[in-house]
């Protein structure tokens, strides 16, 4: 009898299956720049990764993003306890454009990312069409 036909054969390989399933998703989760470390930290980090100083982005402005699930009322009721001004919502995507205090960017990425139910944070950045 083949030793595929075994039955500890496939205990063995539904195991190994399950650790590298568990492994991967280890890996490929999402890490929030700021989780468990102080505000100064996570705004340093930003500053260095902000490696390309030509990228433009509108001053003052951040869109953000919650996860699904999160109501639009929710979200609304989470950014108004951050006191920011809620430009616009995009209810499709589950994202808003607010208005922050220019200059304080990367301090508010720090702190929205801090709350669970915020997906992302980032830069409301400016596109530009070569022709």
């Amino acid at each position: 009898m083949s030793f595929y036909k075994k039955w500890w054969f496939w205990v063995i390989l539904i195991l190994c299956i399950v650790i590298i399933i568990l492994a991967i998703c280890l890996v490929i989760k999402p890490i929030k720049v700021g989780f468990n470390t102080n505000m100064q930290e996570c705004i340093e980090g930003l500053e260095s990764m902000n490696l390309e100083p030509e990228i433009d982005y509108v001053p003052g402005e951040m869109l953000v993003l919650f996860y699904e699930g999160v109501s639009n009322q929710s979200a609304t009721d989470i950014l108004e306890g951050f006191n920011v001004k809620i430009i616009k919502s995009y209810s499709i995507i589950n994202s808003f454009l607010v208005e922050v205090d220019e200059g304080k960017e990367f301090e508010w990425i720090c702190k929205l990312q801090e709350d669970p139910n915020v997906e992302s944070a980032e830069l409301n950045g400016i596109g530009h069409t070569a022709i």
